[in-house]
């Protein structure tokens, strides 16, 4: 440094010794920032999941499932994701003991879930989206016997479960499993 000040070139240096400490700060204030929102995001889709299914069990448990079945054409609703553009309602009817019964509608094209009128949301994270086809064959119920051994052959169990896969796809396009999808196995009652 002269008595005039500071020379051109002790400010370029400068200014480059101050760069190179605050860009690799900056980076990882950024990637912190991302893993927080990716936190965030799996919780709100968990809360989603539980809310949902919360609904539909309490309709299980306390006024038992007698029957389900598709209201919408199953082949449509399978191939709903290979065709980007279609908006189908995939449309599941569940029945009670009590002789009601409630819809349970999905539509990946528009992120929605809704089952009777106690739920009717979008999903709340815009990376998840909802899954179809190939990806899942026989997505969003079946009904399946179990028999055992310990009981007489006359005496089946019949369960229904309920699957829809939700995938969760973060800004980096890293695929999360499906592990944000709602899975409910119900006993039918007689």
């Amino acid at each position: 440094m002269n008595n005039k000040g500071f020379t051109l070139l002790e400010l370029v240096i400068s200014i480059v010794l101050v760069a190179a400490i605050i860009i690799p700060a900056f980076a990882v204030v950024l990637s912190y920032k991302n893993k927080m929102q990716i936190a965030s995001d799996k919780q709100q889709l968990v809360s989603y999941k539980n809310r949902l299914t919360y609904a539909i069990q309490t309709d299980i448990l306390t006024k038992g499932l007698t029957e389900i079945k598709w209201l919408s054409d199953v082949s449509e609703c399978m191939q709903a994701d290979e065709k980007e553009e279609s908006d189908v309602d995939c449309k599941i009817l569940l029945t009670f003991k009590n002789n009601s019964s409630k819809e349970l509608n999905i539509n990946a094209k528009r992120r929605t879930i809704s089952y009777g009128d106690d739920f009717n949301e979008q999903l709340p994270v815009s990376y998840a989206k909802i899954m179809y086809g190939k990806q899942v064959k026989e997505a969003f119920f079946r009904t399946y016997i179990n028999r055992d051994a310990n009981v007489l052959e006359n005496n089946s169990y019949y369960y229904a479960t309920i699957f829809i896969p939700v995938q969760y796809v973060d800004d980096t396009n890293n695929e999360e499993s499906l592990d944000y999808g709602i899975h409910i196995v119900a006993e039918l009652a007689k």
